[in-house]
């Protein structure tokens, strides 16, 4: 891509996520990664119908605005994001979250993968490539997620800040050059 700043590849190795009941995978379309592991137990929402109908899972597929999540309160043991809040504006990033905390059963998890996007400066790229190789039990998945990259600026920190303000309270977090992993509990 002509007006594209690719980042270094990274690797990612996902193993089990233990779940007592369904996982609301926000942004599940696409590779629908959460889905390919876990199967019938997800629940995949995305803004894009074309992302979900790409998606090859035994997921539950449903087209939802994450800052609107139409669950009932306390529905979820597991909520995660797989490198999906780098496609949501900035803007909304907190309400996500609060409908993350909203749907998720007391002492229920949200895990988030996802790339620290610096700011932009007038010389850079428009474009923000990231090659990414996920490691699943049974199969490697080679893609390439790219993202518009004005005013979409993030890193841990900013999820941090605004995850702790809602009140979830971290267990882990951890940082591989540019991306990172986050899991936090529902108090």
């Amino acid at each position: 891509m002509q007006d594209s700043h690719k980042l270094a590849e990274h690797a990612v190795t996902l193993y089990d996520i233990a779940s007592k009941g369904f996982i609301l995978d926000i942004g599940g379309g696409g590779e629908g990664v959460i889905g390919r592991l876990k199967g019938d137990k997800v629940i995949a929402i995305d803004k894009r119908l074309d992302e979900l109908q790409e998606t090859q899972n035994e997921a539950l597929k449903l087209t939802m605005d994450a800052t609107d999540l139409k669950f009932a309160d306390n529905s979820f043991g597991v909520v995660t994001s797989f490198f999906s809040l780098m496609y949501i504006p900035r803007g909304s990033h907190e309400q996500v979250l609060r409908e993350a905390y909203r749907v998720l059963k007391a002492g229920g998890k949200l895990l988030i993968w996802d790339v620290t996007i610096p700011r932009r400066s007038p010389d850079d790229p428009s474009i923000l490539l990231l090659p990414l190789q996920i490691k699943l039990p049974q199969e490697t998945i080679s893609t390439t997620y790219g993202v518009g990259w004005e005013g979409r600026e993030q890193n841990s920190a900013h999820f941090a800040k605004i995850a702790e303000a809602i009140g979830f309270e971290f267990v882990q977090q951890d940082q591989w050059q540019e991306i990172f992993y986050i899991e936090m509990v529902k108090r």
